[in-house]
C-alpha cells in the first residue's frame, strides 16, 4: 500500500532529520530529463512504452528512469530554491519546470 509506504518514509525521514518532498508525477515520464522539452503537440509524447527518446535533443533512456530523474530534480529545486534551478537549455521550448507550468508546495 502506497499510503503505508508514505507513512514509513515520513517517519524514518523525521528521525533522520531528512525533509520529504512530494512531487506531482504528472508528465515527468514525458519530459526530457536532459533538456526539459515536452512534445509541442498536445496529446503526443516522446515516450513509447518503456522507452523515451527526446525529439529535440536526441536523449534516449528508459521512460521510468527518465521520470525518476525529473522527479529528483523537481524535489531538489524545492529543497534548494537558491540553486541555479531547472530550465531548458534550449530557448523557446515548452518547459515542464517553468514556474508558469505548475506550482509545487
Amino acid at each position: 500500500a502506497f499510503y503505508q509506504l508514505r507513512l514509513f518514509v515520513e517517519y524514518k525521514a523525521s528521525i533522520a532529520g531528512v525533509p520529504v518532498v512530494f512531487v506531482p508525477p504528472a508528465y515527468t515520464s514525458q519530459t526530457c530529463s536532459r533538456c526539459g522539452h515536452v512534445h509541442p503537440i498536445k496529446g503526443k509524447s516522446y515516450r513509447s512504452g518503456k522507452s523515451f527518446k527526446c525529439g529535440h535533443c536526441g536523449f534516449e533512456h528508459d521512460a521510468d528512469i527518465n521520470a525518476a530523474l525529473n522527479i529528483a530534480a523537481l524535489g531538489l529545486s524545492v529543497i534548494q530554491p537558491k540553486s541555479p534551478g531547472i530550465s531548458c537549455q534550449l530557448k523557446g521550448q515548452l518547459n515542464l519546470f517553468s514556474t508558469n507550468y505548475f506550482e509545487l508546495g
